[in-house]
């Protein structure tokens, strides 16, 4: 019996990975696990991320290109997502259902459909929130005059910050718009994407930056303790794969923060998506 059990389990994860050989990185229509985005809405609507299955309550409102985990595809049309980063003890995410034609599937997705986010500038320092209400743990401090952009609003006012700030791409966060003034979602030409097949992943790009940056020390002003391996894999500040919509291209770009909350003393190393040195440069000041 138990001999027959392990072999059923074997084909039912064959038979799963045959599925998702057959369906095409071009297809971004079919509901399915793993990485997605929201997809495009009537009239630049946003589409709702709702607490239960039934979509009676609403959490939050995204905008079109808004990344999402989807963690289940439910029979009665809505799938169970995660919006948000889930990298650390500072990531925020929003867990709910969405309703699955409103997604588009699999990283070609991501370079489908243009990103779109509320924009602007903080009027006063705000604190960015665990989660979309008041009391909630403070994860992050922004600055008077700083920017923000934002993916999703609540019904209630509360917005949810996505998009990197000082250039950490694991700090997000909720927080209250009152007194903002939003006006209309900003749609960009170029956005952060995941890699598709062929292009490098953050890792292999990670290590790239670190070997081009001891290569590259003398002309980038770094002493023997800044240009050892460790030190660098330490100080690496954000890493980022950018599609231009424009140039139908992908860029990684790879920052070093030689000074910490200070932006000053940065190395920025400049890839195409398949891990080719564009530049790497300077910046003190």
């Amino acid at each position: 019996m138990k001999r027959l059990v392990m072999v059923l389990a074997a084909l039912l994860l064959l038979t799963a990975a045959a599925l998702a050989q057959e369906i095409p990185e071009s297809d971004i229509s079919t509901p399915r696990e793993g990485v997605a985005v929201v997809g495009p809405q009537e009239g630049g609507g946003l589409a709702p991320l709702c607490a239960d299955p039934a979509g009676t309550d609403v959490l939050m409102n995204y905008l079109a290109g808004t990344p999402v985990t989807v963690m289940d595809v439910g029979e009665n049309g809505m799938a169970h997502v995660k919006i948000g980063e889930d990298v650390g003890e500072q990531s925020v995410w929003l867990e709910g259902y969405m309703r699955s034609e409103l997604l588009r599937y699999g990283v070609r997705a991501a370079r489908t459909v243009p990103r779109s986010t509320f924009s602007f500038s903080t009027p006063w320092e705000i604190d960015l929130l665990k989660a979309p209400q008041e009391g909630a743990q403070a994860v992050w401090r922004l600055n008077w005059e700083e920017s923000v952009f934002a993916a999703g609003i609540s019904p209630e006012g509360w917005l949810h910050v996505l998009w990197p700030l000082g250039g950490r791409h694991d700090i997000g966060g909720f927080m209250c718009s009152e007194g903002i003034d939003l006006g209309e979602a900003q749609t960009w030409s170029a956005w952060a994407v995941p890699p598709i097949a062929g292009e490098r992943t953050e890792a292999e790009i990670r290590e790239r930056a670190i070997q081009e940056t001891i290569i590259h020390a003398q002309e980038l002003g770094l002493d023997a303790q800044e240009a050892d391996y460790g030190a660098l894999d330490a100080m690496v500040f954000d890493i980022r794969l950018t599609y231009d919509s424009e140039t139908d291209e992908a860029t990684w770009m790879v920052w070093i923060d030689r000074e910490p909350k200070a932006d000053t003393n940065v190395s920025t190393s400049v890839f195409d998506a398949q891990g080719n040195l564009l530049r790497i440069e300077h910046s003190n000041g």
